[in-house]
């Protein structure tokens, strides 16, 4: 009994994490098909930049990181669009125990659906952008030496606040500058006495490519 409880709970586990990655796959490949049928209003393009975290509700400083991506965009308004993002993202912390400072660093693959309202406007567009987001662990370290994965929910899970400035340059070209924030909903650590989410700034630039151009030429 003692060793079958142990392998039950880590087969529980592992259905669990199969589960949530069928569920966001079945999601996004339903997401890309229903918006391929309204190609009119699609673009999809590259992202990146840079990321300013840290971790809620303990004693540390943020840490600046990087991030980049790739997005696909339908507008199914002419002031209104949904966003479905995949990016590599690596957030962390400045951190210190018992007198000891060092530097804590996790990695993840994040998808993120986001709502965006586009203020009106011929060639710059202001938005609001909000949306959640889950992020799957890839790598944690300590000063780049020790292996922090042991303590670390291999899932992360938050909800995006933000604001963003289009320059269009024509029908399904333009450039976007985005001010964002991620309000981590899980515990980063996974021996943590409360709870410590992570809390992430970010600063992107995206740029759309061609892809399928619109009958209308929305903007």
């Amino acid at each position: 009994m003692t060793t079958f409880l142990p392998q039950a709970f880590s087969t529980r586990k592992k259905f669990k994490k199969i589960t949530i990655w069928l569920f966001w796959i079945i999601y996004t490949s339903s997401f890309f098909f229903s918006l391929s049928l309204r190609a009119q209003r699609l673009s999809w393009g590259l992202v990146g930049g840079l990321t300013y975290s840290k971790v809620a509700n303990l004693d540390n400083k943020r840490k600046l990181s990087a991030a980049s991506g790739t997005f696909l965009m339908y507008q199914f308004k002419d002031n209104w669009a949904i966003q479905q993002e995949l990016r590599y993202l690596s957030a962390g912390a400045k951190m210190g125990f018992q007198g000891t400072r060092f530097t804590f660093r996790a990695d993840y693959i994040e998808s993120v659906t986001a709502l965006h309202y586009l203020f009106f406007g011929q060639y710059f567009r202001w938005q609001a952008q909000t949306g959640l987001g889950v992020g799957y662990n890839t790598w944690a370290t300590f000063d780049k030496e020790f292996d922090a994965r042991p303590f670390v929910f291999r899932w992360d899970y938050h909800l995006m606040l933000g604001v963003g400035f289009r320059r269009t340059f024509g029908a399904w070209q333009w450039l976007q500058v985005n001010l964002r924030h991620r309000f981590g909903r899980r515990s980063v650590f996974n021996n943590a006495a409360f709870r410590v989410p992570h809390s992430i700034f970010s600063l992107d630039v995206a740029y759309s490519l061609p892809l399928l151009t619109s009958r209308r030429g929305w903007r």
